[in-house]
């Protein structure tokens, strides 16, 4: 039977608190019970042990993000003056872990639109003088 954490602290929290006030009348059960009850110790300070490990691991993350933002930039910047020194076509890009541009395609020259005739291109209007 699988309980979570809380639930478990709960059923010990019950059992130890009920069973403390009939040590009187059991006991061979004081043994048992001072035994939880310092588990019970023992699992509160693990508790807030890991309380302050996850708010330790949530700074962490915050200051990962910002460290990871400022060295997006700085290799956005250098990426840049590589493609300026380089050319942005530059397959020497590649080495440095930037990836070149596409080259252009060449647009097709206006006399050669596929078919082999020219544009066809509307008549100017007269000028009115």
């Amino acid at each position: 039977m699988g309980f979570n954490f809380q639930a478990r602290q709960t059923r010990w929290d019950v059992l130890n608190a009920n069973l403390k006030t009939h040590l009187e009348e059991l006991p061979r059960l004081t043994d048992g019970q001072a035994e939880l009850e310092k588990l019970i110790n023992e699992d509160l300070a693990l508790v807030a042990q890991q309380s302050q490990l996850t708010a330790k691991a949530r700074d962490i993350v915050v200051q990962r993000r910002a460290l990871a933002k400022e060295g997006n930039r700085l290799r956005e910047f250098l990426a840049a003056g590589l493609r300026h020194r380089l050319g942005p076509e530059s397959q020497k890009l590649v080495e440095f872990g930037v990836k070149p541009q596409a080259r252009k395609k060449k647009k097709k020259s206006p006399d050669t639109n596929g078919g082999g005739e020219p544009p066809v291109t509307p008549p100017t209007p007269p000028v009115a003088a």
